[in-house]
């Protein structure tokens, strides 16, 4: 939620980004090859019910809450007070004025204050998200090696495919003019406080930074 995995990824391939496509798509296959097994051997050895870090930010929440106090409101909704600006929570919709119960997925601290006091599990007011199940389940599928391109069983249609040049598109806006004498010369209106420097340009030899008195070409 607060991180881009696209820039993050990019970064992991920044040098196979420089490769022929079939290296670069390899280097991208491997890559997720590894990722996949290494979460998917994670997950499978988590003892938690939810993932590891969530489950350490949820026991935070348990620890935050253990010693404030809280009163009724409704039969779902009750106020806990934290010395701050406290927290409405309501236990039926999972939500509480602070923001965080309802933007997370997982109880603030006004909500296992509730939950503990109140004998209700605080796992049950989590985001099925954050389980382990859905953990294991995000990284289930395996990602294969592709084997020798005459073992590929690809379509008929795909194996047929001409691929052509891509067509040239002209770019918006009028053309630009080439000049006959190279690089065209641009002259320009100097800033405020900056000089100009031209060298001068010698009427014997063509050179620059002296003129015909100071020449030294016939000598």
């Amino acid at each position: 939620m607060t991180s881009n995995y696209a820039e993050s990824f990019n970064k992991r391939i920044k040098d196979a980004r420089t490769f022929p496509i079939c290296s670069m798509v390899e280097c991208i296959r491997f890559t997720l090859q590894e990722w996949f097994f290494k979460r998917r051997e994670k997950s499978g050895n988590a003892k938690t019910k939810l993932s590891p870090k969530f489950d350490d930010d949820l026991r935070l929440q348990v620890q935050k809450g253990r010693h404030l106090q809280y009163s009724g409101v409704t039969q779902h909704e009750f106020l806990v007070l934290d010395g701050d600006e406290d927290g409405t929570v309501n236990m039926l919709t999972k939500e509480c004025t602070c923001g965080l119960f309802q933007l997370l997925g997982l109880p603030c601290m006004h909500a296992t204050c509730v939950a503990t006091k109140r004998n209700i599990d605080v796992y049950s007011l989590c985001h099925p998200f954050y389980r382990v199940e859905s953990w294991r389940a995000a990284y289930m599928d395996a990602v294969y090696p592709c084997g020798p391109e005459h073992e590929w069983n690809a379509p008929e249609e795909l194996l047929n495919m001409e691929v052509k040049v891509p067509v040239a598109k002209n770019p918006a806006g009028r053309p630009k003019k080439k000049s006959k004498g190279g690089r065209r010369k641009i002259k320009r209106l100097p800033s405020q406080g900056e000089v100009i420097v031209v060298q001068r340009k010698c009427s014997i030899c063509g050179g620059r930074g002296h003129n015909r008195k100071s020449c030294t070409f016939r000598q």
